[in-house]
């Protein structure tokens, strides 16, 4: 059995590795705090220092712990994200200033729905008034509305137009973060471009030679991506661009869907089993060649030749893969095994692992952050571990050999056990970061990983040299892979097109995470079954099942407070209700967004799940716009509401009656609401007021229902989206409309919040629903004039983000 201390002790890399991740991933304002308390710097020093004398067995994970976290801190800090370099564009331009740029394309162009992103190395800038180009420094994504000139590969100097933009930080919390994705990436700013005719190349200005390498790399990714286009239909094309040189870009939202439904999509993602497969290849093959020669048998040790030999293709491979950090992990593993292999000093493959994991975080600390490099270190990470103590247990290998019936299911074996460890090592983090879970990932993977690692990738890879001459063989081999793909796209809408195969959970806690994986650094550190083994399996289970079948969210939230989230979606409205009780209301769901984004999927679901919330109890539409509830097909699927509460049935737009039938389908019951209370529990209260059925109304938007919730004393006004004439028949029916907060009507607009409506409901706080905050319409000036009059405080989501109101009675 291997003690903890031992385990500890024999793996210092790897215990260095996670002081020094953990430095990285602490709040960035630590680390001012500790230098400044100087008592708890020394009460470490005395306590580090006292360990030491006192349980020697543990000294060298005690001296490294501290050493390496504080090496973490500083370099959290020395690579923040906000430090940008005074000369840098960011630090000169402002949101929706027109520039005309010069500059250098520095990645392969990604391309999707007519969309073409472009990162550009800018060198001189001109802003508009000035008659003069100054230099300047610093990369920016360019958003084509259109087809990227064929003619500009990455190296290619162009000058364009465009209008920048400063990128959206997360709409809520839960949901991804743009612009902190983008900033890793030391991309700080955005220019939206209305035509490819903008674009016109220039001149190439000199870059610095590692530059220009990597410039060639991309440039041949460009052209690889290309020949795929020209000789392959649209579906097969993109996904063989995600299999060879990493850009999944151009693969379509529906078939992108069905990958993640099977759980394959990482199949996409060049990591270490595509590295390993071309290794194994590409040393096979380098051996059988060098083993020709009787010379070279005799000179030299063909082995560690063979394996010195295969460095050079893989990082090849990487480039092109665009050294993700799947890829980059692989290539690094690699490297050191081959060293290791080479000066016989092998020692483990945890090791190896955490020297890859350290590098990486050397070159770039805050890649830790990033799911990819979590998922694709926590796979291997069990595989190492686990993998080996189960597999002599499914598959025990005589001394006598095996026959082909045996080898061919020890190897079925292997790809089972591989594909299991894989998903337990990567499960919590896969829900932590979207939540989502397939229940056909084992045999979808049995199935189509050999489909995808032994045809598919192998033939484009060999088609690769042939591309060079655009020789016949590379079409070939490249429509023989694609045959493959199409039967692996087929078995995976067969196996997931039932929706019972996804599972949709709530945000796993922290403490879950991190009691997870402790369990199974305990399991695998454990070498003969033991009580304790027993127990550890156990608790393992417990905490599987307390992540994909959470407890009840009503246990968790504080019950005391009443939550009112006004999520910022844009030109929209989406409102979460958390009462007391438990019970999930969702008013609204939805904006004018771009077409194929999804609010539901992309804003107002993420938040749900961050809150732990399961299940929806009630949703209701308060108009019949499709910035009230084009994000509600996601929320029905994932969400399962009871109840969903309309305005009315009958209306003219198609997508209303779509949400009907799809909320139809789902079993959900649909209320047409009598005016009154509709919702009660205890002390809070959703009510409808004045008659949204009355004969007369002039507007649809009048037709729509107004809403009021009181909790105590306290109560919000949701109004929809109606006009003046609306208003004043509410204040002219003496409806209660007084309350503590207004959301204000149709989203600030001219049209409503009446004077007369704004001294009846007579609010502490007006809350705007809106967009653009440069906007003349919503909010109009006028609107804000007549509130900053009435001393109403106001608050909007166009500028203050998603606001969070909590009633404690």
């Amino acid at each position: 059995m291997i003690t903890f201390s031992r385990f500890c002790t024999h793996h210092l890399l790897l215990f260095s590795t996670l002081a020094y991740g953990i430095g990285i991933l602490f709040p960035a304002n630590l680390l001012p705090w500790m230098i400044g308390n100087r008592q708890l710097m020394l009460g470490t020093i005395v306590v580090i220092i006292s360990l030491r004398f006192i349980t020697p067995r543990y000294a060298s994970p005690i001296l490294v712990f501290p050493i390496f976290f504080v090496f973490g801190l500083l370099q959290a800090d020395a690579h923040r994200i906000d430090r940008i370099d005074h000369s840098h564009i960011a630090t000169t331009l402002k949101d929706k200033q027109q520039i005309a740029l010069v500059g250098t394309l520095a990645e392969m162009v990604s391309e999707s729905d007519n969309t073409s992103r472009a990162v550009v190395q800018v060198h001189f800038i001109r802003t508009r008034g000035h008659k003069t180009f100054v230099r300047g420094t610093g990369r920016i994504l360019l958003v084509v509305n259109g087809t990227w000139p064929r003619t500009v590969l990455p190296g290619d100097s162009v000058i364009t137009r465009a209008t920048v933009k400063i990128p959206s930080q997360a709409a809520a919390p839960g949901v991804f973060n743009y612009r902190k994705y983008l900033a890793g990436k030391k991309i700080y700013l955005t220019g939206s471009v209305v035509s490819p005719l903008l674009i016109q190349p220039v001149a190439s200005l000199q870059t610095e030679g590692y530059k220009t390498l990597f410039y060639e790399i991309e440039r041949a990714r460009t052209i690889i991506a290309r020949y795929m286009d020209t000789h392959l239909p649209a579906n097969e094309s993109s996904l063989y661009k995600g299999l060879i040189v990493g850009d999944r870009s151009s693969i379509d939202p529906e078939l992108m869907e069905t990958l993640k439904r099977a759980g394959i999509l990482h199949l996409w993602a060049i990591s270490g089993m595509h590295l390993g497969l071309l290794s194994v290849f590409t040393y096979s093959l380098l051996h059988w060649l060098l083993r020709r020669s009787e010379n070279l048998i005799l000179s030299f040790n063909v082995k560690k030749a063979a394996f010195i030999l295969t460095l050079p293709l893989l990082s090849i491979y990487a480039l092109l893969a665009g050294f993700q950090p799947p890829a980059l992990r692989a290539l690094i593993m690699s490297v050191f095994v081959v060293a290791a292999l080479c000066s016989e000093r092998y020692h483990s493959s945890i090791s190896t692992l955490s020297a890859a994991a350290f590098v990486i975080l050397l070159i770039d600390p805050l890649a830790i952050e990033s799911p990819s490099f979590q998922l694709s270190f926590s796979a291997v990470a069990a595989i190492v571990l686990v993998a080996p103590k189960l597999y002599p247990l499914f598959c025990r290998v005589s001394r006598s050999g095996q026959n082909v019936l045996q080898k061919t299911g020890c190897l079925s074996v292997s790809v089972a056990l591989l594909t299991i460890t894989a998903t337990l090592g990567t499960l919590p983090l896969l829900l932590f970061h979207f939540n989502r879970f397939s229940l056909v990932n084992l045999p979808a993977n049995l199935l189509i990983q050999p489909l995808i690692c032994f045809i598919s990738l192998p033939l484009g890879l060999l088609s690769l040299p042939f591309m060079a001459g655009d020789f016949l063989a590379a079409a070939l081999l490249l429509k023989l892979g694609s045959l493959a793909l199409s039967v692996s796209v087929d078995i995976a809408a067969i196996l997931s097109s039932p929706e019972w195969t996804q599972r949709w959970v709530p945000t796993p806690q922290t403490w879950t995470l991190i009691i997870y994986y402790v369990l199974i650094l305990f399991i695998a550190t454990r070498r003969a079954i033991s009580l304790s083994l027993m127990g550890g399996f156990l608790c393992f289970a417990g905490v599987i099942i307390l992540i994909l079948y959470p407890i009840e969210t009503k246990i968790l939230r504080d019950q005391a407070v009443t939550r009112v989230t006004i999520l910022n979606v844009g030109h929209g409205s989406a409102n979460v209700i958390e009462l007391q009780s438990g019970r999930v209301v969702l008013i609204d769901g939805g904006a004018r967004s771009a077409p194929g984004y999804d609010i539901g999927a992309r804003i107002i679901g993420p938040y749900l799940w961050h809150r732990g919330v399961r299940k929806v109890d009630d949703v209701i539409i308060t108009h019949d716009d499709t910035d009230h509830y084009n994000g509600l097909f996601s929320v029905i699927q994932r969400f399962t509401p009871k109840r969903l509460w309309l305005p009315h049935l009958d209306s003219d737009k198609p997508g209303y009656s779509r949400l009907i039938d799809h909320a139809r389908s789902a079993g959900i019951e649909i209320i047409i609401p009598n005016p009154g209370v509709i919702i009660s529990e205890s002390e809070e209260q959703i009510m409808v007021l004045g008659d949204h059925r009355a004969e007369g109304l002039a507007s649809e938007d009048d037709r729509g229902l107004v809403l009021r919730l009181t909790s105590g004393e306290t109560s919000i006004l949701f109004p929809g989206d109606i006009g003046v004439e609306r208003e004043l028949e509410l204040v002219n029916k003496e409806v209660q409309l007084y309350s503590t907060i207004l959301l204000s009507p149709h989203h600030g607009s001219a049209t409503s919040n009446s004077p007369e409506f704004l001294a009846a409901v007579s609010p502490d706080w007006l809350i705007i629903s809106s967009g653009d905050s440069q906007s003349r319409l919503f909010p109009a000036q006028k609107i804000l004039v007549a509130a900053e009059k009435k001393g109403i405080p106001i608050l909007s989501t166009a500028e203050d983000g998603t606001i969070v109101i909590k009633i404690d009675g």
